[in-house]
């Protein structure tokens, strides 16, 4: 018996499709003769419909031979997988909804605890402001960025590297800075 549609998609004889989502569950309802994949997923749970899907089922894959049964369950447990993904999905795209909701919830019930943690939060901002000013090449060095930094200042500006390159007909009208060296 085929316990998970994961083992039907190792089995040998690669019999048994394996839906990733209702429009392909509903394609191969379509493919079986089932107008819409509501018809399709009540005949896999009714006795009255289920000699329907068999025949449709045996005329669309011949080598089924007495596996019937078992595909029919492979399928149930599909759909089971669907619908519990699909119910999954919908609860994640609630939560950042939520969490706003709930977190206005508790400011609105502790105004003077919310003003506490806003001001804690802004004290903490001003003093990483401060402190990556103070020791903005340490922080570099963590991120491992202070090599790049270095790299830049060993080249020096590009007068020093390309000394030959006449830069007069680029400059021409151009405003000139003092201590401009061409």
């Amino acid at each position: 018996m085929i316990s998970s549609p994961k083992e039907a998609a190792a089995s040998k004889e690669k019999v048994f499709p394996v839906f990733k989502n209702r429009k392909e569950m509903g394609d191969f309802g379509q493919k079986l003769g089932f107008r819409k994949i509501e018809e399709f997923e009540s005949a896999l749970d009714s006795v009255q419909q289920r000699e329907k899907l068999v025949e449709a089922l045996r005329k669309s894959d011949p080598k089924l031979n007495g596996q019937v049964d078992a595909l029919i369950n492979h399928l149930k447990i599909n759909r089971q997988e669907i619908t519990r993904k699909e119910s999954w999905y919908k609860k994640v795209l609630k939560f950042p909804g939520r969490m706003v909701s709930k977190t206005w919830e508790t400011v609105k019930k502790h105004p003077v605890a919310a003003a506490l943690v806003l001001a804690a939060l802004a004290a903490a901002g001003v003093a990483g402001t401060y402190y990556l000013a103070a020791n903005w090449e340490g922080f570099l060095a963590k991120l491992g960025a202070q090599t790049a930094v270095k790299g830049a200042e060993a080249i020096g500006p590009a007068t020093k590297i390309a000394p030959q390159i006449d830069l007069a007909p680029f400059l021409e009208g151009a405003p000139q800075a003092e201590g401009f060296i061409p």
